[in-house]
């Protein structure tokens, strides 16, 4: 992204430099093409302020309904359990 940034700058650099304006003599003189740009922008602007802006009508949108979906739980079985062992009797050692 730099680079095409970069790449951008210096080719606009050069294409400026390189591309006299007509009436532009050595920057003293005020540009022809400029000043008559500056008069096209300012008649859209005055035109563009004076034009009124409809707003457009929106159709209602439908809500629609979301149905209730039942939840069922699962239910924890019982766990078994288990019968008590019989102690062990100790073996005697040697």
């Amino acid at each position: 992204m730099f680079y095409k940034v970069v790449f951008a700058v210096v080719v606009s650099f050069a294409l400026t430099s390189a591309l006299p304006i007509p009436g532009d003599i050595g920057g003293s003189l005020p540009s022809p093409l400029g000043e008559i740009i500056k008069q096209i922008t300012d008649l859209l602007d005055s035109l563009k302020t004076q034009l009124p802006v409809p707003l457009p009508e929106l159709p209602e949108v439908p809500v629609p309904s979301v149905p209730e979906i039942p939840i069922e739980l699962p239910t924890i079985p019982e766990v078994p359990t288990l019968p008590e062992l019989p102690a062990v009797p100790e073996i005697p050692s040697a």
